[in-house]
């Protein structure tokens, strides 16, 4: 029964044999298998695992034309980095220019120009020397206006004087004009008489003669004429005094009037200077805020320029980061590849290891199996070893 059981043992597990084939069989399906991509554009990838040390490995190999583009992209980022290190030239130089045209501007609208500074001192120069002359008359005007008055009272004051001495002095005056006539009439009426024998012949009137009377009567005539002639000669007198007066009058109206005209021509001046000095102002004021706004744009300018060049920097710097990344798209590619290889890979080790799983479980359920059978004939057999012993024992008694 020993000898048969370890027959059976020795069946069952083939002295190591069976378990050996079994171990090397399911170590050649469960293994790690090896794998590797080749991607459109010549490039290619692999992943093997050493044997002996275990440890895996990734290799890449880019195509010609991978390679070249990969070259290009990295040349070219390189090419945008240096650039992005300064800013270019133009943007720095109009800067600069801007900058230097701001200061300058800046400063001419820290002062006004002397010019206009210089037209509005002059111009209130000018104002104030007219404002002077303004409150004061012109002297000839004032001089013209004083003789004319003082003639005007002159001539007023004789027209109102009393005529009876003015009338007397006339009568007087045409009296003398008419007594050398009177008097040679006289002598030679005289003669006349003496001539004809009547000489000293007298009347109580005018007269011893004709002749005498009639020399009488003409000479009262005349006086009464004499009388009249002064009196109206002094009454025109006194006219023509006040007409004299009134045009005087009237000539220092005239002279006090263009005093006043100028007066207010002399204000009107000084008015005018007033307002050219103070559009001098304006205009010295209005070009400083002109040159306060260019200088504001053109440090507006200036920053625009560095924005501008700083911004060209930024995208030099970005592209050329872009351009740094995209060199490794071909990398990306094969390693994007390399996942769908390593995912069909996964999926056939993962195969593999299944079917050395159930080739596992198949192998040890034959062990299972035998070693069953073996032991339930065993113990067949060993039952069977017992029932003979039984037998045996009760025929001896």
């Amino acid at each position: 029964l020993m000898d048969r059981t370890a027959t059976q043992r020795d069946n069952l597990m083939g002295e190591g044999q069976f378990f050996d084939q079994l171990d090397d069989s399911i170590g050649a399906t469960a293994g790690f298998k090896g794998y590797g991509v080749t991607g459109p554009r010549g490039g290619s990838s692999s992943y093997a695992v050493d044997p002996e040390t275990g440890v895996g490995s990734m290799d890449y190999t880019l195509g010609a034309e991978q390679q070249a583009q990969a070259d290009m992209l990295r040349d070219g980022a390189s090419a945008m980095y240096g650039q992005s290190q300064s800013m270019d030239s133009r943007y720095a130089n109009m800067a600069s220019a801007a900058t230097g045209r701001g200061s300058a501007a800046a400063q001419q609208a820290m002062s006004m120009d002397p010019r206009y500074a210089n037209m509005a001192s002059a111009n209130n120069s000018m104002r104030s020397f007219f404002g002077g002359q303004s409150k004061n008359m012109d002297p000839r005007m004032a001089n013209m206006f004083t003789e004319n008055n003082r003639a005007a009272n002159d001539f007023r004051n004789r027209s109102m004087m009393d005529t009876g001495a003015r009338e007397a002095d006339i009568y007087d005056r045409i009296r003398q004009m008419q007594q050398p006539e009177e008097t040679r009439q006289y002598e030679s009426m005289n003669a006349g008489l003496f001539g004809s024998g009547r000489g000293g012949v007298q009347t109580d009137a005018y007269g011893g003669t004709p002749e005498q009377m009639a020399f009488g009567k003409a000479q009262s005539e005349a006086r009464n004429a004499a009388s009249y002639q002064a009196i109206n000669q002094a009454q025109q007198e006194m006219m023509n005094y006040g007409n004299m007066a009134n045009q005087y009058y009237g000539q220092a109206g005239s002279a006090f009037g263009q005093g006043i005209q100028g007066q207010q021509a002399m204000a009107n001046m000084s008015q005018g200077y007033g307002q050219l000095a103070q559009g001098d102002l304006a205009g010295g004021t209005a070009r400083q805020q002109m040159y306060g706004a260019l200088g504001q744009g053109y440090d507006q300018l200036a920053q625009g320029a560095l924005s501008g060049g700083t911004a060209r920097q930024q995208a030099l710097s970005q592209m050329g980061n872009s351009m740094m990344q995209a060199q490794y798209m071909p990398q990306d590619q094969l390693m994007a590849l390399s996942g769908q290889g390593m995912q069909g890979s996964q999926m056939q080790n993962q195969s593999n290891q299944a079917l050395a799983g159930l080739m596992s479980q198949l192998g040890l359920g034959r062990a299972t199996t035998d070693v069953n059978f073996s032991n339930i004939e065993a113990e067949a057999f060993t039952g069977l070893m017992k029932a003979l012993g039984s037998a045996v024992g009760g025929i001896g008694g």
